[in-house]
């Protein structure tokens, strides 16, 4: 973010820095606090009545062919200029100068807090010049950079933000016009800067820059600027003659002064954004857990990589419900609503016996939650977001091999070729790879609950109306279905005992089905037509009801989030609200930080780990009593339950704001 007082100030100050930084992906905002009305007309060819009436309009025009000069966003702080009065006379009212410093200072933090610069720039105390409006603008730039990271400054203006970089600009220097006016006279070149080199005082000390950033290349786009800038630039006189062929060889910077940091950094510099590069975050992982840190870490300024093993999103999957937090979570996401859209709109689940008499309803609080959807419409929204906030996926392949040091990690890839990142996120799920190859075999991890489960998608050939129907055995299986797309297909979930984990191989299909049919045989109802169904499924997912768990959920630049860290398996009903929120969690951990991933990481897991403890409690419950006998007045005993809110496990779990 670069604040100016005037039309024509950007681009006289900067505009090179700011051409380079949008040409190479950076998002710009100029905030041009005043409309430049009481400026004058500099240029004598534009010097002319119809021009000197429709002034201020003209300004607004010239600044938006600037903007669009210079590849850069540009906003209005909605101020007056000011002028210039002679000695001794006063500020015009209700000008910039004499506006309440909190009140314009309010304004611009708004900005901030919407815009969310890692770096703004500004003037300086003495204003560059003594223009009122230029003193002004340093006062309120600075106030503001101070206050936007202030939860209790300005309520009703956002999200607070905390800009990490506060910049002087030190353009148009004595040393500048030095040096062009002496390298220009060593060529035979009238430099034309005698005059003003004149008004500088004998004694000016040499400026004290910082951070010197090279933007040559983009000198000519500046120059394009300035002249969009048609009332205030001639382009026969000032800034437009000195000999740009030398300014690029002896001065090929734009210079500034670094007058406050939040980050660490070396001077002096040659980048405004030293000590806040984005740091290349890899996730293994493209479900919820890992578009949602995703997502996250690129909105914190991170640069992050999901690699997913599938060739595409996966499809399939049972349906999942969200509570508390989660959808706190979505909110901020700015999803709420379109998941909302996609909410299953799932009623009640009729209990049938083995004949299909019905004997007891199961009412949907108890598995579809304040919202429901299809875990694949889930992941497919959240993908969605993060790609449109700038995340890159790297689909149809996987990680082989994790070498990590104080300084990164070093990562091999199935295909692609190794790359070296900062941080190793593994969200991919109960058996992540990251999680074996960094903290071990799954086996000192998995533990198993006792049953396996299977799902699959099938037709709705039962004609079910936005609800479920189930049937068991009461001691060793359950089957559901449910209609799912707004009735035009149905997800059978089946669930079996076993005292023994069972030999097959996690890729072999038809193993799956083999198994799952042997298991369910014995049912009655619709078992067998819905067995059937497996046959033609596209979307089959088996596996053994199991929790993950750790004594600790990072190892040095490595860490894990959702199932990959601690799976509640699915018989908890949180699995995916435990997801979103670690993400959001670990994210904005990282980024209040400030690159500290070992003090981030003990911040992550300090937050989650009771959480996560009683989730987990939930889904051992859960792994038994989802084979009871079922009547309707324990489903009626577990519905008011879970209508007290201490009852529910995240119901002492508060977010904090990143």
């Amino acid at each position: 973010m670069s604040v100016h007082a005037h039309p024509d100030d950007e681009s006289s100050k900067g505009a090179a820095t700011l051409a380079k930084y949008a040409a190479e992906g950076a998002d710009v905002l100029v905030v041009t606090c005043t409309g430049g009305e009481r400026g004058t007309v500099l240029n004598p060819a534009m010097d002319r009545p119809e021009v000197r009436e429709n002034l201020a309009a003209i300004r607004r025009a010239e600044m938006e062919a600037a903007r669009d000069v210079l590849g850069v966003r540009q906003r209005f702080l909605g101020f007056v200029d000011s002028g210039l009065p002679a000695a001794g006379e006063p500020l015009p009212e209700g000008c910039f100068a004499l506006a309440p410093l909190q009140a314009a200072a309010g304004r611009l933090v708004a900005l901030i807090r919407e815009f969310r610069p890692h770096v703004i720039v500004t003037y300086d105390e003495t204003g560059g010049y003594p223009h009122p409006d230029h003193l002004r603008t340093h006062e309120v730039t600075v106030a503001a950079f101070e206050a936007a990271g202030e939860a209790d400054r300005f309520p009703g203006t956002g999200q607070p933000w905390q800009p990490l970089k506060l910049y002087y600009h030190g353009a148009l220097s004595k040393a500048w016009f030095q040096t062009m006016h002496d390298a220009m006279t060593a060529r035979g070149i009238d430099s034309g800067m005698q005059a003003v080199l004149a008004e500088f005082p004998a004694d000016v000390p040499a400026p004290q820059f910082t951070t010197q950033v090279p933007c040559a290349e983009y000198f000519g786009v500046r120059d394009r600027a300035l002249l969009a800038h048609a009332t205030q630039i001639d382009p026969n006189a000032g800034l437009m003659l000195h000999d740009r062929d030398v300014e690029r060889e002896v001065w090929p910077t734009e210079d500034y002064h670094l007058a406050r940091s939040h980050v660490e950094t070396s001077l002096p510099e040659n980048d405004l954004f030293s000590g806040l590069r984005p740091r290349k975050v890899l996730i293994s992982g493209g479900g919820v857990a890992g578009s949602t840190v995703a997502y996250w870490l690129r909105h914190h300024g991170f640069a992050p990589t999901v690699v997913e093993q599938a060739p595409a999103l996966r499809q399939g999957g049972q349906a999942v419900d969200f509570r508390g937090p989660a959808l706190t979570v979505l909110e901020r996401m700015g999803l709420l609503e379109q998941v909302k859209e996609r909410d299953t709109g799932i009623g009640d689940c009729t209990v049938v016996d083995a004949e299909g008499t019905p004997y007891a309803v199961m009412p949907s609080i108890l598995y579809a939650g304040e919202l429901e959807v299809l875990v694949d419409e889930l992941i497919e929204i959240l993908y969605g977001r993060a790609v449109q906030a700038g995340v890159e996926y790297r689909f149809g392949d996987s990680i082989t091999a994790l070498e990590p040091d104080e300084d990164g990690v070093s990562v091999t890839f199935e295909h692609a070729p190794p790359e070296r990142f900062d941080l190793v996120i593994g969200a991919d799920g109960a058996h992540s790879a990251v999680r074996r190859l960094a903290f071990g075999p799954e086996e000192d991890f998995a533990h198993y609950l006792g049953c396996y489960y299977g799902y699959w998608e099938t037709g709705n050939h039962l004609g079910l109306d936005h609800e479920g129907m189930a049937t068991g055995d009461g001691e060793t299986a359950a089957l559901s279905i449910f209609s799912v797309k707004n009735n035009a297909a149905a997800r059978v979930g089946l669930l079996f005992k076993s005292d023994e984990l069972l030999a097959y191989g996690r890729r072999d299909i038809e193993a799956h089905k083999r198994i799952l049919r042997q298991r369910a045989a014995h049912l009655g109802w619709q078992t067998p037509a819905l067995l059937e169904k497996l046959d033609t499924t596209r979307d089959l997912y088996f596996d053994a009801m199991t929790q993950i768990r750790m004594e600790t959920w990072s190892k040095g630049r490595i860490v894990l989030v959702g199932d990959a860290a601690h799976c509640a398996a699915p018989t908890s009903g949180r699995g995916t609200s435990q997801a979103l929120i670690g993400a959001y969690v670990l994210a904005g951990e990282l980024a209040t930080a400030d690159g500290d991933h070992k003090a981030a990481f003990t911040a992550y897991e300090s937050a989650l780990r009771e959480h996560v403890a009683r989730n987990q409690e939930i889904g051992v419950h859960g792994s038994q009593y989802v084979f009871a006998q079922p009547t309707q007045e324990m489903f009626d005993a577990m519905a008011a339950q879970l209508t007290e809110p201490s009852d529910e496990p995240d119901a002492d779990l508060s977010l904090k704001t990143y």
